[in-house]
């Protein structure tokens, strides 16, 4: 309905397509243990395998085992089970997008991992997205799939990465034209899980530190 206030989209570790037999079987399990006997070992696999994909052979296994001791530690004390239930009911019951690719005009970028459990998914929704262009009407729009080597949560463990990709596409579409690319990576905070920074205090504290970095390398 208002396509022109959209100027693109940013998805990470996107799918379009909706569960499959097999998905919303194990999706029937997990919700009957939650139910039956609250947090388990099972569901914390399922969610950690979903959140962060293998962690073994991945080029930041030690922090990324740190986040996921954080995450199963939240899931574990902090999370209401029948709330954690109704968020898994409700992804598993997503709706397939392919059909609606060819009324998105906007500029896409998709960001994904190699090891990342979605990464076949993002592919195969970039690639409808390239089909999807070729037959729509009007002029084409910039589709960009970005896959970082060696990592599962591209967010956990390449949030520089992750930045130099999102900059170099806003830059792309005509904005932040004169934010200067960062030149070294951005260290997130290790005293900060990654719970934290899903929390508003935590990405204030992160974007302000991004901020304070950037404007000291504009200076310099």
């Amino acid at each position: 309905m208002y396509d022109n206030l959209v100027l693109g989209a940013i998805l990470i570790h996107c799918t379009a397509a909706s569960a499959s037999f097999a998905e919303a079987i194990k999706d029937k399990l997990i919700n009957w243990k939650l139910n039956l006997s609250g947090m388990n070992a099972a569901t914390e696999s399922f969610l950690i395998l979903h959140r962060f994909g293998p962690i073994m052979d991945t080029d930041s296994e030690v922090e990324l085992r740190n986040a996921v001791e954080n995450f199963r530690q939240n899931l574990r004390h902090s999370i209401n089970p029948k709330n954690l239930n109704r968020f898994i009911s409700s992804y598993m019951q997503r709706k397939t997008l392919t059909d609606n690719l060819a009324g998105l005009k906007c500029p896409v970028l998709l960001i994904t991992g190699s090891l990342s459990s979605q990464r076949r998914a993002c592919r195969q929704l970039f690639e409808d997205l390239q089909k999807a262009q070729k037959h729509a009407e009007g002029r084409l729009t910039t589709r960009e799939f970005f896959v970082i080597d060696g990592v599962a949560n591209v967010i956990a463990e390449r949030p520089d990465k992750v930045i130099t990709s999102m900059q170099f596409f806003l830059q792309g579409i005509g904005l932040l034209s004169n934010l200067q690319m960062q030149k070294t990576p951005l260290q997130l905070n290790r005293r900060m899980s990654m719970e934290d920074y899903d929390r508003p205090l935590g990405k204030l504290h992160f974007v302000n530190r991004l901020s304070h970095r950037l404007s000291e390398e504009t200076d310099s």
